[in-house]
């Protein structure tokens, strides 16, 4: 995490390994990249922005049940 005046970022990796329900004795995959930025706007509001990239590879050999793609979230926190 870098924090810089109002400004916060941070960068993180997630990595999943699960037995696999398909295949027995076999590990399904999941990771996940992800960029985080946030802004303090007044005390109480501040506006985000999640940007990433999933990737999940099935144990099974059928491709069509593993998937990967571009991930984003924007909006707003308010704090009473």
């Amino acid at each position: 995490k870098f924090t810089a005046g109002p400004v916060e970022t941070s960068a993180n990796v997630l990595q999943s390994r699960a037995d696999s329900l398909l295949v027995n004795g076999k590990k399904d995959i999941y990771t996940q990249y992800q960029l985080s930025g946030k802004y303090n706007i007044i005390k109480g509001v501040s506006a985000f922005a999640d940007l990433g990239y999933m990737y999940f590879r099935s144990a099974s050999n059928n491709r069509a049940l593993s998937n990967k793609g571009p991930v984003a979230a924007v909006g707003m926190n308010l704090n009473f």
